[in-house]
C-alpha cells in the first residue's frame, strides 16, 4: 500500500528552534539557522526511514481565518512569532523545494485542515496517512489508516492510532472535539466550559461518548455545581468544539502525481546549503542530488510573495464577523 506523510509546517519550526533555544545555532553572519537545520533533519529522517510515496508540507498562510470569523478572539493570546524564526521560514520553504517536498496552503484555512483533507481524500483512495504533527486537534482525524507521528525529542517520535487515542483519552479519535469542546484549548484561545479541565471532560465524556448525549442527558449530572456551569455555558461548549473541529472537506487543486516524494534537487539545495552554511545539507545535495532535467518539475509551492509569512501576522484571510461570542474568564475546575 503507497503511503502519504503530511508534515505540520508551522509545528516542526517551532519544534526545532526552541530545541536549539538554550544554544542557538548560528552561521558566520550570525543568522539563526536552529529552524532550518531541525526541519531539514526531521524531513530527510522521514523521506530515508519511512520512504514516503507522496509526501506535503502543509502551511499555515497569513492573515484571519474563518475561526477567526466564528470566534475574534481565537488564538488572540498569541505572542508574535520570535523575528529570529520568522526570518528561516522563507529559508524552509526554498528548502522544502529543493528537498521535493510540495507545499501548500489554502487562504482562510489553517494547516490542521489542509491535513485533514489529505488524510480523508488519501483515505478514500485506498492510501495509508501519517500525519506528522505534535497537535491534539489531529487525533481527530486517525482512524483506519490514518495515524499521527508525534515529535517527542530531536530523534524520538511516537506513533499514535486509534486504540492510542482511546487510552490516553477514553474516547475514540471522533469524540477528540468534544473533549476539547469541555476543557477548551489555550494554546488555540479556545474557551471551553469555564471549570472544567481536562480530568473531568475525560472523565464526561468516557461515560457519555459525546458532547451531544451529555447535553441529552444533563440531569444524570451528579455534581451540582458541574451541572450548573455545563448548563450556563452550553453555547460556549458547542462553539468550542466548532473551533476544535478540523475540516476535511476542502477543495484541493493537486493530483496525487503532484504529490509524490521529489527528487533531491542537487544545484538548489547545494547553493542553499552553502547560503546558510549547514553542511550536512551540502553533504547531502553531493551524495543524494540528481541534476536538474533529471529531478523533472518542481514541487508545488507557495507563490514567491507569500514565502516568509505566517499564521498570527498580518494577511489576505476571511472577513472577520462583528459580534461574535467572546471567551470567558476561567473558574476552578469542578
Amino acid at each position: 500500500m503507497s503511503r502519504l506523510f503530511v508534515l505540520d509546517a508551522m509545528g516542526l519550526a517551532y519544534r526545532a528552534y526552541y530545541a536549539f533555544i538554550a544554544r542557538p545555532l548560528l552561521n558566520s553572519k550570525q543568522e539563526n539557522t536552529s529552524a532550518i537545520f531541525g526541519f531539514g533533519n526531521t524531513v530527510m529522517k522521514i523521506r530515508r526511514e519511512e520512504k514516503p510515496d507522496y509526501w506535503a508540507l502543509a502551511w499555515d498562510g497569513p492573515g484571519p481565518t474563518w475561526r477567526h470569523e466564528r470566534f475574534p478572539d481565537y488564538k488572540a493570546q498569541r505572542k508574535p512569532t520570535p523575528e529570529d524564526l520568522l526570518a528561516q521560514l522563507e529559508p524552509i520553504e526554498v528548502l522544502a523545494q529543493a528537498l521535493g517536498l510540495p507545499v501548500i496552503e489554502i487562504p482562510g484555512m489553517e494547516a490542521d485542515d489542509v491535513m485533514a483533507t489529505l488524510a480523508a481524500r488519501a483515505a478514500r483512495d485506498g492510501h495509508e496517512v501519517v500525519l506528522v504533527t505534535g497537535d491534539k486537534d489531529m487525533l481527530q482525524v486517525v482512524g483506519e489508516g490514518v495515524r499521527v507521528l508525534v515529535p517527542r525529542s530531536r530523534e524520538d517520535y511516537e506513533w499514535v492510532d486509534a486504540e492510542a487515542v482511546r487510552a490516553k483519552w477514553g474516547v475514540g479519535p471522533e469524540h477528540i472535539r468534544d473533549v476539547l469542546a469541555l476543557m477548551g484549548d489555550a494554546s488555540d484561545n479556545i474557551p471551553g466550559v469555564p471549570g472544567v479541565g481536562e480530568k473531568t471532560a475525560v472523565e464526561l465524556m468516557t461515560r457519555f461518548g459525546s458532547l451531544d448525549v451529555l447535553y441529552a442527558r444533563l440531569d444524570e449530572v451528579k455534581k451540582p455545581a458541574l451541572k450548573a456551569r455545563l448548563e450556563t455555558h452550553r453555547e460556549l461548549a458547542f462553539l468550542s468544539r466548532e473551533l476544535a473541529t478540523v475540516r476535511a472537506d476542502l477543495d484541493l487543486p493537486y493530483a496525487w502525481g503532484d504529490l509524490r516524494c521529489g527528487a533531491i534537487r542537487r544545484d538548489a539545495l547545494l547553493e542553499f546549503a552553502r547560503r546558510w552554511e549547514i553542511r550536512r545539507l551540502e553533504s547531502l545535495a553531493q551524495s543524494e542530488g540528481v541534476g536538474e532535467e533529471e529531478a523533472g518539475a518542481l514541487a508545488p509551492a507557495r507563490p514567491p510573495e507569500l514565502r516568509g509569512s505566517a499564521a498570527e501576522q498580518p494577511g489576505t484571510g476571511v472577513k472577520l464577523a462583528q459580534g461574535k461570542p467572546r471567551g470567558e474568564r476561567a473558574a476552578p475546575e469542578a
